[in-house]
């Protein structure tokens, strides 16, 4: 060990600039196996606490949206073989305010999805049944979060 430990430090002031490129190209690859390994795993585990992970996928046609028509829920659901499910999941078309008695106004992400939505994804609901949520038009469901913001936190129902 002493006599490695010897060898490298007679290399590195023997050729300092190329010992200095070596070690700046190692630590940079480093870095960079790091900080991908990182991101691939964060990718691959998020969402991962739903019961039918395995089973739940999105169709969409690019990365900015879902490009198939909303009929199409129908024609899925009763002439392929192996669906169980299919929801639709849509963004709002503009950024969504919210805003309680006189407090100030809230920017959140709205999202409207199909009254199987909770049926296919496994949330836990603080408050109400997730299951019959979404069963009449013009209901809503808000995170904990929102709630906390909205109304502070006392539970309004």
């Amino acid at each position: 060990m002493r006599v490695l430990l010897k060898t490298i430090i007679r290399n590195f002031i023997r050729r300092p600039v190329t010992n200095l490129i070596n070690l700046f190209g190692l630590s940079i690859s480093l870095t960079i196996v790091i900080i991908l390994s990182i991101y691939s795993y964060s990718e691959l585990t998020t969402d991962s606490f739903h019961e039918n992970v395995n089973e739940v996928f999105l169709l969409k046609k690019n990365a900015d949206a879902i490009h198939t028509p909303g009929i199409l829920t129908e024609t899925i659901n009763g002439k392929i073989p192996g669906m169980k499910s299919v929801v639709r999941v849509t963004p709002a078309w503009e950024t969504t305010v919210f805003q309680s008695e006189d407090k100030e106004p809230l920017v959140s992400d709205l999202v409207f999805a199909d009254n199987d939505f909770f049926n296919l994804f496994s949330y836990i609901s603080v408050e109400g049944d997730l299951h019959n949520a979404l069963n009449e038009p013009m209901t809503l469901v808000i995170s904990e979060g929102l709630s906390n913001k909205m109304f502070g936190n006392e539970l309004v129902f």
